[in-house]
């Protein structure tokens, strides 16, 4: 064998991945707290409605 492994490019796969992950995460956040508050928001209206005055 002259030196080569078959993990050659695992640490260059590990930095991609972490890379993508670092920039994804936060965007992914984001949007997950966005759609619960506009659930949260839609669902609370409905509740208001329903004990407002007939």
């Amino acid at each position: 064998m002259s030196g080569h492994t078959v993990w050659h490019g695992a640490p260059t796969g590990n930095m991609i991945s972490a890379s993508l992950l670092t920039l994804a995460l936060p965007a992914a956040v984001c949007g997950f707290v966005r759609r619960v508050r506009r659930l949260r928001r839609r669902r609370d209206g409905i509740l208001l409605d329903d004990l407002g005055p007939a």
